[in-house]
């Protein structure tokens, strides 16, 4: 044992008595006040020796289920076949497995059957990397049966034993391989990088539910680029999106997929900015022209009107990459069944992506009239991504300088300003009356005449002054 090993161990034990949540140590405490031993293990064990505190924690307990459950009145048998029960203490859930060791994976997912033990060891070496077989008592006191202190010393991610057999038996094993490394900034050892290539293929047999999962804390991690890179370089990147493969083999425009990558490395970590910084030049690949940095026409600002029918086309054609991105999003999106909310969110990012300007900031009409179309929660949004953008247009280390965009549109998306008809100091009804209209499509069209005015200027909004461009609309025709 070196002496970072040691000094680690002992860290371990000063630091758990006063991290470890009460309602925790009660549950341990139970368990061994009843015979039983009990051990944190997994994620929560690493996270602590490398100074972090876990998100959640998991235990495991010579326990049998049956055992558990008259322990503790009221837990649940969420996972009763496979040895797990949620206790809990204190308002927290806690999950609590029995030491176990598995038999062959039929489904490439799950063991076909699993065997209780009271050997901890066993236990231990049936996971997946070194770094997630630890496991400490309520005291602190390692338990290290294969190496994983010292891997993660060396920030290295190692597969248990033979990094084939672990892989071949849960296929989704690799892609958290992936996640690790992103979250972590962890090395792949050589013998287990090799095994995640050669099992890559079997991810197509995991659920998109599962893969999504995993995907989405890859992007959200602190190094997405380099989770993405990793996604490449394995193959596993054309099973899970596939529209991108091409553009990382070189095949779409150049400098196109450098481009999506620095973006998404300059993003903010909310899920749907990331997503869309992935995405958001994905129609650059469908069609001919120049990469990134050198495409398209410098945009001029010419009123709320025109960005919001610029933005708002559906229809793709020439030069409309952001309708085609949007598209191939979605389609994405939904085959690893994304949730509708955030579909909708990315594919909004991706179409209006390039109606704002990061430098110089767009003027405020054009903030709130990109804010009427793609409504106040998405803007703030919207203008980290195209601040992402641009930086990344700058190449290589290029940076986000300070936010000033995205802090116009927080205000624009939090203000009192009218982004919406319905928001107006004057109403369908009112206008009707004023202009002796009956309902139908020409009340809309005035309406949507005196928002353009309000979008353009706030303070028009009064109902003396609406109903006066109500009147000039009504001489000149809502659609002059």
């Amino acid at each position: 044992m070196t002496a970072r090993e040691r000094f680690l161990r002992l860290k371990l034990r000063l630091l758990l008595p006063t991290m470890l949540p009460a309602s925790v140590r009660r549950v341990m405490a139970r368990l061994e006040a009843a015979g039983f031993s009990a051990h944190l293990v997994g994620g929560c064990v690493r996270d602590l020796l490398l100074g972090r505190r876990p998100p959640d924690w998991d235990l495991a307990t010579s326990a049998r289920p049956d055992g558990v459950l008259r322990l503790f009145p009221g837990s649940v048998p969420t996972g009763v076949e496979h040895g797990t029960v949620t206790v809990t203490s204190g308002g927290r859930p806690l999950q609590v497995t029995t030491y176990r060791v598995e038999g062959p994976y039929g489904d490439h997912r799950h063991p076909d059957r699993v065997w209780f033990t009271e050997d901890l060891s066993a236990d231990l070496r049936r996971r997946d990397v070194t770094i997630n077989a630890l496991a400490a008592d309520r005291r602190g006191r390692l338990v290290d049966v294969v190496g994983g202190l010292g891997d993660l010393l060396c920030r290295r991610l190692r597969a248990v034993g033979d990094p084939d057999a672990r892989f071949a038996e849960d296929a989704l094993r690799p892609l958290r391989v992936v996640r690790l490394a992103a979250q972590l900034g962890f090395e792949v050892d050589g013998p287990t990088w090799e095994a995640v290539e050669r099992a890559a293929p079997a991810l197509a047999r995991v659920s998109a539910e599962r893969v999504r999962e995993e995907l989405s804390r890859i992007l959200l991690s602190p190094r997405p680029r380099r989770g993405v890179e990793l996604l490449r370089d394995s193959g596993m990147l054309g099973l899970i999106l596939p529209r991108l493969e091409p553009l990382a083999r070189g095949q779409g425009p150049q400098g196109l997929w450098e481009h999506l990558l620095s973006t998404l490395e300059l993003a903010p970590p909310r899920l749907e900015v990331r997503l869309a910084a992935l995405f958001h030049d994905l129609g650059l690949g469908a069609e001919p022209g120049p990469g990134p940095a050198s495409a398209g026409p410098e945009r001029r600002w010419s009123g709320p009107g025109a960005v919001r029918a610029e933005a708002g086309r559906a229809a793709p054609g020439p030069g409309r990459h952001p309708e085609v991105g949007a598209a191939a999003a979605r389609e994405m999106l939904e085959r690893l069944r994304f949730d509708a909310r955030t579909t909708a969110a990315v594919e909004t990012l991706v179409r209006w992506h390039e109606t704002l300007t990061a430098c110089p900031p767009a003027p405020w009409p054009q903030l709130r009239a990109v804010g009427a179309g793609v409504g106040r929660p998405r803007l703030e949004d919207l203008a980290w991504l195209r601040a992402a953008d641009e930086a990344a247009a700058c190449g290589p280390g290029g940076r986000v300088i300070g936010g000033a965009l995205p802090r116009r549109a927080r205000r624009v998306a939090r203000g009192r300003w009218p982004l919406r008809v319905e928001e107006l100091a004057l109403g369908g009804r009112e206008v009707m009356a004023l202009l002796g209209l009956k309902a139908g499509p020409e009340v809309g069209r005035v309406l949507e005449r005196l928002l353009e005015a309000v979008l353009e200027d706030p303070r028009r909004n009064t109902r003396r002054r609406l109903a006066a461009l109500a009147r000039e609309a009504g001489r000149t025709g809502a659609g002059g």
